[in-house]
């Protein structure tokens, strides 16, 4: 078995310019773009892990018979 996982590329994230200030509403844009692409990759890894043990539990009772 084979699987290959590629993280979610973040977006919406804008990328701080020296000398420039920080608004609370641009960390906060920051701050929702990570967080919403954290959110994706986790449940990616966990449906490859779900779908890691499905086949795991198939090759073992495979195994047994």
């Amino acid at each position: 078995m084979s699987a290959t996982a590629i993280a979610s590329e973040v977006t919406g994230y804008t990328a701080p310019e020296s000398g420039q200030a920080a608004t609370a509403a641009g960390v906060d844009a920051n701050f929702q773009a990570l967080i919403s692409t954290i959110n994706d990759n986790n449940e990616r890894v966990s449906a490859l892990e779900a779908r890691s043990e499905e086949h795991t539990s198939e090759l073992q009772s495979r195994s047994r018979s």
